[in-house]
């Protein structure tokens, strides 16, 4: 089975006017939107140190670029910082099935822990909802679970 996005690829990779650029969008928390670390500003307060360049959709299309150097593909990086996955299922259809892309990739898990396991309820609920409304779309998803939280 070859996947949409790929399919999407490969047809624009051989002919660069024969469809539209693919579009891939990514859905998450803090780590999809390019916040990787914290600073204090304050006694009492932080601030995030934003590095768009690292975040996993400019991989992505910086990989692309490295085997399709003739694909130019639409990124949506509709990753926010401290989102949960209830916050990415209520806003997922506004942020990211408006735009139509091939692939979907999900991200959520980070700040939903922090519910503990009173919280498991609320983030399957909603990764459920979130996949169905993918499916339902006809578009293809990847699940990528978080990185390690850092306990310090």
């Amino acid at each position: 089975m070859e996947y949409a996005f790929y399919t999407a690829i490969k047809q624009k990779n051989a002919n660069i006017f024969s469809a539209p650029a693919p579009t891939v969008a990514f859905l998450g928390d803090s780590v999809t939107q390019g916040c990787f670390q914290l600073y204090q500003t304050g006694e009492t307060t932080l601030e995030t140190d934003y590095d768009y360049t690292n975040c996993c959709a400019s991989h992505l299309r910086a990989m692309i670029a490295e085997i399709y150097p003739k694909v130019q593909i639409n990124l949506i990086n509709a990753g926010i910082s401290g989102d949960n996955a209830p916050g990415g299922s209520a806003r997922l259809e506004r942020d990211v099935l408006a735009y139509h892309p091939s692939l979907i990739v999900v991200c959520y898990g980070l700040n939903d822990c922090g519910h503990g396991m009173d919280g498991i309820p609320a983030y399957r609920n909603a990764l459920r909802r979130i996949f169905l409304l993918i499916k339902n779309a006809g578009i293809q998803a990847i699940f990528m679970t978080p990185n390690m939280m850092c306990t310090y």
